[in-house]
């Protein structure tokens, strides 16, 4: 068998180095289509549960009443009307937000860190414009409100509509300085 001298092992050991750096590279778009796709599951789902708690409560779609809506206290509303709330769904795996736990008697309290959503900030029916904007991710990468310039969608955010329907827009629709939709809050009572 013959051997290798130690010129030849360095340059066997570059290619295999230089082939995993090209793999793991190609992964990078792979990634970010399953994460965006798996936010809009979630924005899907959400959808869903608030047209469905809108319909057994006058077509009206769960709000923070608050003087300052935030989005996290309008969320509490439907997990506290839907007994198999998954909490996972509130967090978008492209943010940094954790999901609740139950405490000892199995309720959920959400707050800020929890949901990675912004939420209709005003009182909205089923009846709205079918272009009416219900939630949407509340940061994209390098946006005004991110303090984590790596957390968020890259190029937009993921949104679901009054009728369900889910889907991406880019930045350049949000509008100059908005970090989500304009008729939305954070977490926070932030309206940009």
């Amino acid at each position: 068998m013959p051997r290798l001298n130690a010129g030849t092992l360095l340059l066997v050991l570059i290619a295999i180095g230089v082939g995993y750096a090209l793999g793991i590279a190609s992964l990078r778009p792979s990634r970010r289509i399953s994460v965006r796709v798996q936010c809009l599951s979630n924005l899907k789902q959400i959808g869903a549960l608030a047209i469905s708690h809108a319909d057994d409560h006058g077509d009206r779609f769960p709000h923070d009443s608050g003087p300052l809506p935030r989005a996290f206290a309008a969320f509490q509303i439907l997990v506290d009307a839907s007994p198999d709330f998954d909490t996972r769904v509130l967090c978008s795996p492209a943010q940094m937000d954790i999901a609740a736990e139950a405490d000892a008697g199995g309720r959920f309290h959400l707050g800020p860190n929890h949901v990675s959503y912004a939420y209709r900030g005003a009182p909205t029916r089923t009846t709205a414009r079918s272009s009416t904007i219900l939630a949407a991710n509340d940061t994209y990468q390098h946006a005004p409100n991110s303090q984590e310039h790596h957390e968020g969608h890259s190029g937009g955010v993921n949104l679901v509509y009054v009728t369900g329907e889910a889907t991406h827009i880019t930045v350049d629709k949000l509008g100059d300085g908005r970090s989500f939709p304009e008729g939305l809050v954070d977490n926070h009572g932030q309206t940009r």
